[in-house]
Parts: structure tokens; C-alpha cells; sequence
């Protein structure tokens, strides 16, 4: 994810297994990326699906890292944030609170600029892993709502544009040429989507 001027980029890097994975941040100067560094926020735990608001004010992520405090990871990942700070550094992390985050794997966030959520989730009572999108009223996230188009097919690695218009989205479930291949929704003005 790049921030919104286009002069730094986080991402992941892991072992084949995914044993270790962390969130690195590349900076563009004088036209050349830097070697990729630690996150300040990142390093002990499973982090990775770095997402940077819009606004670039806050970044995404999600975490096997207890929500406790504790020293036990957690045994699924949970969408975590952290805020951009006066100085120009990342803020400490913070778990999303809310309906947000279950005893299930909530990934990939990526949010509008108006602050809406959306996500992968697998959750109980559906089975398979599906598109989620959770309004952002008063600073506090709603239930979360199933996308209509990701009801049936295993769909993957939400990313929406920043005004909602439309969302690209992975799946494997839909006869596609390969083992994951990229689909696109359109949103309409009456918030159904294509």
C-alpha cells in the first residue's frame, strides 16, 4: 500500500511457509527505493495486508498478535490499525473495535475515504471466506454487512477505490482462467452492487 503521495510503500515479507511474516516500509528519495526496513509497529507478531487510508492519516494491518497484551499469538488474524502521528511516525496499534473482528480470520481491510471498511472474513454462520463492508458512523464501525455479490463464491483480498465506486476482488470459485483470478464489482448509486 502506498501512501497517498506516492513516497512510501508498505508491504509484506515472509518465509515460503509463512511462519514469519512482517510489514516493511520502502521510501522513494531522489528517485530510488530504499532497502525495505521494519515497521515500526511490526516485527514480533504476524502482520501483513498493510492498507493505507486515503487520507494517509491512518494504516490498516492485520495481526496474530493477542489483543490481551499477553505473550500467546492469537490462533487467527484480526484487523488491527495505527494512526499517523504529529510527528510523522506511526502511532502504537490498535485492535479494531467493534463488530468488526471474531474467533475467525478478518483480512485484507481496505477502506473509502468516507472510512468504510471493507474486508474478507470467514465467519460461522457462512461458511467459505467472503467480502464483508462495515459503515464508519460516530468513530464507531457497524455490524458488518455481506457483500450481495460474494454470497455463494470464495472471494479474496478486497480492494475498494476511494469513493466506493467500485471494488477489484480475487476468486477461485468463479470459472476463471487460473487458480485465483481478478473480478470487478461496480457500486450504483443506490449502494447494490453489479
Amino acid at each position: 500500500s502506498f501512501t497517498p503521495d506516492g513516497k512510501a510503500v508498505y508491504f509484506s515479507k515472509g518465509d515460503p511457509g509463512f511462519n514469519r511474516i512482517t510489514i516493511v516500509v520502502s521510501h522513494l528519495n531522489n528517485g530510488r527505493w530504499s532497502q525495505p526496513r521494519v515497521a515500526a509497529f511490526s516485527g514480533i507478531w504476524k502482520d501483513t495486508d498493510a492498507y493505507i487510508s486515503p487520507d494517509g492519516k491512518r494504516l490498516f494491518f492485520i495481526s496474530n498478535r493477542p489483543v490481551d497484551g499477553g505473550s500467546t499469538p492469537r490462533k487467527d488474524y484480526d484487523i488491527w490499525y495505527v494512526d499517523r502521528e504529529r510527528s510523522g511516525g506511526w502511532g502504537g496499534a490498535k485492535h479494531l473495535e467493534g463488530p468488526i473482528n471474531t474467533d475467525g480470520n478478518e483480512a485484507y481491510p481496505s477502506v473509502t475515504a468516507d472510512g468504510t471498511l471493507y474486508f474478507e472474513a470467514s465467519r460461522a454462520d457462512h461458511p467459505g471466506t467472503h467480502i464483508y463492508r462495515s459503515q464508519l458512523t460516530n468513530g464507531q464501525y457497524g455490524e458488518p454487512e455481506l457483500l450481495s455479490f460474494s454470497s455463494q463464491a470464495n472471494d479474496l483480498n478486497p480492494a475498494v477505490a476511494s469513493d466506493g465506486s467500485f471494488i477489484i476482488f480475487v476468486s477461485r470459485d468463479r470459472g476463471g482462467l487460473g487458480a485465483g483470478d481478478l473480478y470487478i464489482s461496480f457500486q450504483k448509486p443506490d449502494q447494490v452492487w453489479s
